[in-house]
C-alpha cells in the first residue's frame, strides 16, 4: 500500500487577539489552532497561494483549515446553523481563475489543503485522494507504481475542483471525464454528517457530484479508478502563426475522424507575446506505448513547416504535467470572459474556422460529438485555446529558441525556479 501525506500547512495558531466576527469566534473556539484571521501569517500564506491574483485579493473574515473530516463537520455545523447568515467558500487547490470561485469576501473560507493524503489500495486498482491534494501529489505515487488515473493535465491543479467540476485529462478520450472515474466520494453534508456516495450507497448523490461542483456538500476524499500506464510519447511543438490554416485543418481532421484514435490527446493554443508576436503551440500526448515514438495520428501536425521548437519525447505523467503547468505561474491576474446565454450572444464572426471548432449556440457541435452528459460513452476529446501574454516570459508559451541562451526549457529545470523567473518577468494571461 503506497501512501503520501504532505506536511500540514497550518501550525499551532499564533493568534493573540480574538475574532470580532461571531461566526469566526465560534469556529475559533471549536477548532483551536485551525482558524486564522487577517492579522495571522497563516491567513496571509493561504491568500498568497492562490493561482490567480483576483482570488488572492479577496479577504474573508477568517480561514478555516481542517485536518480531517471531523473538523469539516464541526465547521459546517456552525456555518449552517439556523441562526447563521454567514456565507462561506470551499477551497481545494485554489487553481480556478475567476474571482469568488474558491474564496469569499465578508465570509468564511474553508481551506482544504491540509487534507491531502494519497493512498493506493492493496490490489492497486483504487487510489484514494484527499480533497486538498494537487495532481502532482497523485502522480508522484502512480508513476512510481506504473499506474495512472484520469486526472489534471497541469501538475499544480487541485484534485477537488477539477474532479467535482468534470475535468479533462490526457486519458479522457479513453476513460471519459475525470469525474467519470470516481468510484466513491466521502462527503460532508449540510447537517454535518459524513456519508459515502457511490453506485450502491447514495447513488443519486454520486451522479450529482459528477460535475455538480460544491453544490451538494464538501467532498473530503475521492476514490478513483487506476489503470496500468507505462511511459508514453508526448510533449510540445511550437510553430509560427502563419501556419494557422494548416493547424486548424489538422485539428479538425483529428477530432472528426471516423476511426478516431482514443489514445491521442491534443491541446492547440494560439498565443501572442508582446514584443515577440504570435505563435501556435500543440501539446500532444499519445498514451499507448509506440515503438517508433511518432504515432501516425500526430503526423499531420509534425509535418507542418515553420516549427520554432519542440520537446517531444517519451516520459511519464509527472513530467508532462509539470511541463504543461510551467506555462502558467501562480500570482498573476488571469483574464476571464464570463457570460450567460440569456439573451444569447450574437453569432461569432468566425466563418473561416472549421465547423468542428465553432463552439457557440449559433454554431452547433459536430453531430458525432454533441455536448452531452458527463459520461465515457460521450467522451471529451481535444482543446482549442487562445493565450495572450503581456511580455516575453522565459519558458512561456513560446519556445526556448526565442529566449536568451541562459534560459533552459522548463522541462529541464525545477518548476519553482521557473515560477520565480516568470514572476520577475511580468504579467501572463490566458483566455481559454
Amino acid at each position: 500500500m503506497a501512501t503520501a501525506q504532505n506536511d500540514p500547512l497550518v501550525r499551532p495558531s499564533n493568534i493573540t487577539e480574538s475574532p470580532n466576527n461571531p461566526i469566526c469566534t465560534a469556529l475559533f473556539e471549536a477548532l483551536p489552532g485551525k482558524v486564522s484571521l487577517p492579522s495571522d501569517n497563516d491567513y496571509d500564506a493561504s491568500l498568497k497561494s492562490y493561482f490567480s491574483q483576483q482570488e488572492a485579493e479577496i479577504t474573508p473574515y477568517c480561514i478555516v483549515s481542517p485536518l480531517n473530516e471531523s473538523d469539516v463537520s464541526t465547521a459546517i455545523k456552525i456555518l449552517a446553523a439556523p441562526d447563521s447568515t454567514t456565507k462561506f467558500a470551499i477551497r481545494g487547490g485554489g487553481h480556478t481563475v475567476w474571482k469568488g470561485s474558491a474564496n469569499i469576501e465578508d465570509g468564511v473560507t474553508i481551506d482544504m489543503r491540509n487534507m491531502n493524503t494519497v493512498e493506493v489500495s492493496e490490489n492497486k486498482t483504487v487510489i484514494s485522494v484527499g480533497a486538498g491534494a494537487l495532481w502532482r501529489d497523485v502522480y508522484a505515487i502512480t508513476d512510481s507504481l506504473g499506474l495512472a488515473t484520469s486526472g489534471g493535465r497541469a501538475a499544480q491543479v487541485g484534485v477537488g475542483g477539477l474532479t467535482t467540476g468534470g475535468g479533462l485529462s490526457f486519458f479522457s478520450a479513453r476513460y471519459g471525464f475525470v469525474c467519470d472515474n470516481v468510484l466513491s466520494y466521502d462527503i460532508v453534508l449540510a447537517d454535518g454528517s459524513l456519508v459515502s456516495a457511490n453506485a450502491t450507497s447514495n447513488p443519486d448523490l454520486w451522479v450529482a457530484l459528477r460535475g455538480g461542483s460544491n453544490n451538494f456538500g464538501i467532498v473530503t476524499k475521492f476514490h478513483l479508478r487506476t489503470f496500468p500506464q507505462p511511459p508514453f510519447y508526448g510533449g510540445q511543438v511550437f510553430y509560427s502563426l502563419d501556419t494557422a490554416p494548416e493547424q486548424i485543418d489538422a485539428f479538425a481532421q483529428l477530432a472528426g475522424s471516423e476511426d478516431f484514435d482514443e489514445n491521442a490527446s491534443l491541446i492547440t493554443s494560439f498565443s501572442y507575446t508582446e514584443g515577440v508576436g504570435g505563435a501556435i503551440q500543440n501539446s500532444m500526448k499519445y498514451v499507448s506505448p509506440v515503438l517508433n515514438e511518432k504515432p501516425a495520428v500526430f503526423q499531420p501536425f509534425l509535418d507542418i513547416g515553420g516549427q520554432l521548437g519542440q520537446t517531444m519525447r517519451v516520459s511519464n505523467v509527472t513530467d508532462f504535467t509539470t511541463e504543461q503547468g510551467a506555462f502558467s505561474a501562480n500570482g498573476f491576474r488571469y483574464p476571464t470572459l464570463p457570460h450567460n446565454n440569456n439573451p444569447p450572444l450574437p453569432p461569432l464572426p468566425l466563418p473561416h474556422l472549421h465547423p468542428l471548432v465553432r463552439h457557440h449556440p449559433h454554431h452547433p457541435p459536430h453531430p458525432r460529438h454533441p455536448m452531452g452528459p458527463l459520461h465515457p460513452t460521450n467522451p471529451p476529446r481535444h482543446n482549442l485555446s487562445l493565450h495572450a501574454t503581456r511580455r516575453q516570459l522565459p519558458g512561456s508559451i513560446l519556445p526556448p529558441a526565442l529566449f536568451p541562451s541562459t534560459h533552459q526549457h522548463p522541462v529541464n529545470r525545477d518548476m519553482e525556479q521557473h515560477r520565480r523567473r516568470q514572476a520577475a518577468a511580468g504579467y501572463s494571461g490566458t483566455v481559454v
